[in-house]
């Protein structure tokens, strides 16, 4: 996880307040405490918060704790109880991050002189800071969801693409023998919903929607209607004498072309 070249970092987040400080808000962060003095492999790898003002904020070290930090050149158009967005990318050959929000990027890019260096002895935090520093930080104050953490920069057009809030998919009654229900909502009003199923595992592999949460073969499920308030589902009989079979489930919102939470489940 000490990324220390080519970067992408991606969260959906709401947040209920912003507090003030300059090392406040985390919303992703690799790095550790300096418990053994300002030594290199202390060094964090990757940082992106966002500040009171709306502005996110990157950050990572080099040397011997050396800091770089780079802020994006427009404050994001957020508030509270609303979720949106973050992503970060770090060019190791350009030597320049890029700031998103809602897939939009934000301001210009912002070049930086140094890359990462050590970072050995790090962890990684969601919605946090380093162990050694949480006490005088403020956390995230709201929920995080959907982290994905590329050591490749991605495109506009992808991030675009990751940007699209998930539908939500979830599965009941997976029990042999039983009347298991799919059930979704926060679709494309009046499209259609393809669920899928692999007894293989649980990728990844690429597509054009993204990374599938399935290993092949894949088995898909017939489509399926979405109703005007984006809801859909079914009921399906559940074959008998397949108890403790792993199975890995995902589904693909046609009419809003992005993939849905993948599920992994064992069949009771």
């Amino acid at each position: 996880m000490s990324i220390k070249g080519d970067l992408t970092l991606s969260v959906f987040g709401e947040f209920n307040s912003l507090a003030s400080g300059d090392w406040d808000n985390p919303l992703l962060s690799y790095g550790t405490g300096d418990w053994y003095g300002d030594e290199e492999e202390s060094n964090f790898s990757w940082w992106l918060s966002l500040q009171s003002d709306g502005t996110l904020l990157g950050f990572w070290e080099y040397e011997t704790g050396l800091n770089v930090t780079v802020f994006s050149t427009v404050p994001a158009p957020v508030a509270a109880g609303e979720t949106h967005h973050y992503a970060m990318t770090r060019d190791a050959a350009a030597m320049e991050a890029r700031f998103f929000v809602d897939g939009v990027q934000l301001g210009d890019a912002v070049s930086f002189s140094r890359l990462p260096t050590g970072g050995g002895r790090g962890m990684a935090y969601i919605g946090a800071d380093a162990i050694a520093w949480q006490g005088s930080e403020s956390e995230w104050d709201g929920i995080l969801d959907d982290v994905r953490i590329h050591n490749r920069v991605l495109s506009n057009t992808e991030i675009a693409q990751m940007a699209k809030p998930r539908p939500s998919f979830a599965v009941s009654n997976l029990v042999a023998g039983a009347t298991l229900t799919l059930s979704f909502s926060g679709c494309a009003p009046n499209g259609s919903v393809l669920p899928a199923y692999s007894l293989m595992g649980g990728g990844p592999l690429s597509s054009p929607w993204g990374s599938v949460s399935l290993t092949p073969p894949i088995k898909q499920l017939p489509s399926l209607s979405v109703a005007p308030d984006g809801t859909s589902g079914v009921n399906l009989q559940v074959p008998p004498g397949t108890t403790g079979l792993e199975v890995w489930m995902q589904a693909l919102d046609i009419g809003g072309q992005v993939l849905s939470n993948p599920l992994a489940r064992t069949i009771g």
